[in-house]
């Protein structure tokens, strides 16, 4: 009958609007989710260019240190050479006060 047809209809349209629904939610979380992941992305992005800066930054601090380290080594090698030479100096000075003294 027409009336069985029309709420058979009735139900069909029920179903077919709580299925759009349903469909509506999903794509709306669909959505927030590839609004998460592309903001993770970002952030992982970030986090790598962060990440090559400091490594840069650890590369240029371990230059820096060796060449600190050279400057050491030169100027110990200065003190060393000028150690030895006011020895030097020291000990002409003695022999000549001694001789100064001897024929005084």
């Amino acid at each position: 009958s027409i009336a069985e047809l029309d709420a058979d209809l009735g139900v069909v349209r029920s179903k077919e609007r709580e299925s759009c629904v349903e469909l509506q939610e999903a794509l709306a979380r669909m959505r927030s989710l590839v609004a998460e992941s592309e903001e993770a992305a970002s952030e992982s992005h970030e986090l790598r260019a962060s990440l090559e800066e400091a490594e840069q930054a650890a590369s240029a601090a371990e230059s820096q240190r060796c060449l600190l380290r050279e400057q050491l080594a030169a100027s110990e090698e200065a003190f060393v050479r000028s150690s030895e030479q006011a020895s030097g100096l020291s000990e002409r000075l003695a022999d000549s006060a001694s001789a100064a003294a001897a024929s005084a």
